[in-house]
């Protein structure tokens, strides 16, 4: 792929290189790992629809790694047209899908590799996948961000030695708290003083399946398979 470098910009690329990201602002936390297990199912999820150079993986402990941006600073530089988007969310301790669940997961078509995803709760701060991420490195897990260790009991993945077993964040690692209070500020503008899909290109309306479409025209797959339930 030809890409010209901007100053100050980051890339994100795919793994086949179809798919890139333009990211101009300073992410909110760069470390964070989570351990629930709507997170593990995504990355499951992407796994099954990966090819060979698809580039789905979990962190060395065997969560989720992501890097959390603000939407307004991501652009779709290349490859819109191999988007696709679907929801996975799970209920009763995941022996149950959640058709209600907001949440949306963005990954390529192309090569299967799970891009980002948008939660509910906080939708202007993006959840990006940092394995396509320009020099981005896994930190020594004394330095991350560690969230939702309780679903341990669901998932079968135990946390890191010394690491609490709870709900919410239970480690904050180098980012600090100043990441939360981020996350927290932006979930306080209202949409419509600040139209986080118009950052992404992603519109879509929130409605159950099978009414939920993206304004792009492209259908939000609903994840059914009982393979991923626990």
């Amino acid at each position: 792929m030809n890409m010209k470098r901007k100053s100050q910009m980051k890339y994100w690329v795919c793994g086949c290189h179809n798919v890139c990201l333009e990211i101009s602002c300073e992410p909110i936390a760069n470390n964070t790992v989570c351990f629930c297990d709507d997170c593990y199912n995504r990355v499951r999820v992407c796994e099954s629809k990966s090819s060979k150079l698809g580039r789905n993986q979990y962190s060395r402990t065997g969560g989720v790694c992501m890097v959390s941006v603000p939407a307004k600073g991501v652009k779709i530089d290349q490859g819109k047209e191999f988007l696709g988007y679907f929801r996975a969310g799970l209920k009763n301790e995941g022996t149950e899908f959640h058709p209600g669940s907001k949440t949306l997961n963005v990954y390529a078509k192309c090569c299967g590799t799970l891009i980002l995803h948008i939660p509910e709760a906080h939708p202007r701060t993006l959840q990006l996948q940092p394995w396509g991420l320009d020099e981005w490195k896994e930190e020594d897990v004394s330095k991350q961000m560690l969230f939702d260790t309780c679903y341990t009991k669901i998932t079968g993945i135990m946390p890191p030695a010394g690491v609490p077993v709870a709900k919410g964040p239970v480690q904050w690692g180098s980012d600090g708290h100043d990441s939360i209070l981020k996350v927290l500020k932006s979930m306080l503008v209202p949409p419509n003083l600040d139209p986080w899909n118009k950052a992404i290109e992603i519109e879509f309306d929130m409605l159950p399946p099978p009414e939920a479409y993206a304004l792009c025209g492209k259908r939000i797959e609903y994840i059914e398979r009982k393979e991923y339930l626990f």
